[in-house]
């Protein structure tokens, strides 16, 4: 996770949280020709009150697979119900935690009563 503080891409803004290959670094600088590794754009909404430090782990494949799974393709709308299958696996969880700060009306389903 990183924010940008300073660009020339007119597809982020100073500020911006973005999550890509970036390397361990304090400053990073990305030749504006690399098209072939995008950065997804981080909802701060999501992370606020914690040090982008504490969310690395969180957006790798359990938490990037479930925002961009219901951002992105499901595109929600406040309001509207959502419904989880397998929702006491990671995915389901985070889907289920998105969805609630989004304003959805969250049911989820699990394989058994201990879950």
């Amino acid at each position: 996770v990183s924010e940008v503080v300073k660009t020339n891409n007119p597809n982020y803004k100073v500020g911006d949280l973005v999550y890509g290959s970036i390397g361990w670094e304090e400053y990073s600088y990305i030749k504006p020709d690399v098209s072939a590794l995008p950065f997804i754009l981080v909802n701060k909404e999501l992370l606020k009150d914690t040090p982008l430090s504490y969310h690395a782990s969180f957006l790798k494949l359990g938490g990037l697979t479930s925002y961009a799974s219901l951002i992105d393709i499901g595109k929600p709308k406040e309001g509207e119900t959502i419904y989880i299958s397998t929702a006491a696996g990671l995915t389901g969880q985070l889907v289920g935690q998105i969805a609630k700060i989004k304003g959805l009306r969250v049911v989820g389903s699990t394989g058994s009563d201990e879950k």
